[in-house]
Parts: C-alpha cells; structure tokens; sequence
C-alpha cells in the first residue's frame, strides 16, 4: 500500500521480546519499535513513554425538587492513580533516518509495586508503551502505542496466617417453611479445609445435615462468586456492581427427620485472578457461597 503523497512515514509497531505481551511486575520489560520511511527523515529526537494507570468513572442519577418540578441532576465519580510514567529517550538527534527498515530496542525495569492489569465494568487498570518519533521542528511527532498486561503474583504462602485454617459454616434454625409445617430445628455445617484456595484446584467440602424437621430440605446450593468494588475521588463515592457467579453445584435433597453426611468436590475455577493490592480504587474479592432451599418445593 502506497503512502499519502509526502508522508515518509509508512508503517509501525511495537514488539515484545517472548511470544506473549504479558509481564510480572518486578521484571524487565523489553521490546523494540519498529518502523518504515519510504524517504529519509530529519529528526530532534525518538522517545519512548512507559505508563501504567488506573481508573474509575461512572455516573449515578439524582432527582432534584425545585418547587414541585423534578430534575434529574447526572453527578459523575471520577478516580485516577499512577503507578508509573516514564520517559525514556531512545534516539537523541538532531539527526537523519535514511529510508527503509529501521528496528530500535528498548528496555524498562516495571516496579514491584504494581496492580494485575485489569478491565472491570466501571474501571480499569492499563499498561501502555508509547513511541514518539519527533520532527526535526520538535513539533510534528509520529506516535506508535501498545498495550501490554502485568501480572502481581499472589503467594497464598505469605499471606494472612488464617488462609490456612480450615473454614467452618454453621447454619441452625428454626423452620416454620410458610408452610404450617412444625418447627423443629434445622442445622447444617459445612467445611473447607482451608480458607485459602487457587485456580484450578480441586476442593473437598464436607457437609453435615441434621433435619429435624416434619419437611424435606430440598437442596443445597454452592457457590464460588467474585465481587468488585470501584472507588472515586471526585467526589469521594464508592459503587458495587452485582456479584458474578463463577460456578455452582446443588446438593439434595435431605428428607425430613433425617441425618446425612457427605463429602464432594469442588472444582474452583481455573482461571488468573487479578491481585489488586496495590490497587486503591478497586478491590476485587472472591467468596464460597452456602444457600439453604428450606422449603419442600420442586425446581
């Protein structure tokens, strides 16, 4: 494809050093800008701007009464913080790029204390490389851009000493079931063997169930689900969308007047979770869910 007539510049990009574009905060990132000039190009200078940012934005609806006339007033969160924002000069002029090929290599250490990236229903957490090719005016710039993506490891190892400890949840009751059925007790116990699990893992959970009551417990819900919660500035606010399930298993029924013990595996999901400690404007937890169907309904 041909360039617009007087236009040296014809085509450019940014690549990775490795297959992927995905980094560990703490590592060195390295890459190289290449570029095509289908002329030669007198330049001031080629510099290269390492970002990593986060933000929140979103808007909520109040109604207003000004003399028995509503109005809707549309009020705007808006939450931003930098993690890093670098200038790194690759090529000082002034000089003159000759047409053709030309490949410049690149490097920045990413600091330790940076979030996973991260894209959420009202925010984000981005990391950008951009690559400016100055004139030799010091104004018009050519810009070359790329997103790549930053994992923070979390070691569960390092982590709140209660991580380990097995989860216990009780569950006792006194049934009356809207449906004039008697009340007698109703309790059920549920154990992990740790309260810290990961992606993939495969999980024993024991369950106990002891239904002293004149109906039969229809089932058992599980759930593992995540939440999110996004923080603003400007104004200070905060906003929770609706949780996400991320996998369910149903266990049931229990007949009425009975006991009954079991054990079954949970798979967690296998998937790379944001770590967002590092993170003041979104926080994202994950949660074991228990829900009791007390009613002798069918589904």
């Amino acid at each position: 494809m041909e360039p617009p007539p007087g236009r040296r510049f014809i085509d450019g990009c940014i690549v990775f050093n490795g297959l992927r574009s995905i980094f560990y905060s703490g590592q060195t990132l390295e890459g190289k800008v290449n570029f095509e000039l289908n002329s030669p190009l007198h330049i001031f200078a080629i510099d290269a701007v390492f970002l990593g940012q986060g933000n929140v934005e979103w808007t909520e609806v109040q109604v207003e009464t000004y003399g028995h006339v509503r109005r809707d007033k549309h009020l705007k969160y808006v939450g931003r913080e930098e993690y890093f924002n670098y200038a790194q000069r690759l090529s000082q002029g002034p000089s003159v790029l000759q047409a053709g090929s030309h490949s410049i290599p690149f490097s920045y250490s990413i600091p330790y204390t940076c979030p996973s990236s991260f894209k959420g229903e009202k925010g984000q957490v981005t990391y950008t490389v951009t690559v400016y090719i100055i004139h030799q005016d010091g104004v018009t710039k050519e810009i070359i851009e790329t997103e790549f993506n930053v994992i923070d490891p979390l070691n569960l190892n390092t982590g709140s000493p209660d991580i380990k400890n097995p989860l216990v949840m009780e569950f006792d009751q006194v049934m009356s079931c809207q449906c004039f059925c008697a009340s007698n007790p109703l309790s059920v116990t549920v154990r992990l063997p740790a309260q810290g699990v990961c992606p993939g893992q495969v999980v024993p959970v024991t369950v106990s169930v002891r239904n002293r009551t004149s109906v039969e417990l229809v089932k058992i819900v599980f759930a593992i689900t995540s939440r999110e919660r996004y923080r603003s500035q400007q104004p200070p606010s905060e906003y929770e969308p609706p949780e996400e399930v991320l996998t369910t298993l149903k266990r049931g029924p229990v007949l009425a007047h009975t006991t009954r013990d079991f054990v079954f595996q949970l798979a967690v999901p296998d998937f790379l979770p944001p770590n967002m400690d590092q993170c003041n404007i979104i926080d994202i937890g994950y949660f074991f869910k228990v829900g009791v169907d007390k009613c002798a309904q069918q589904d």
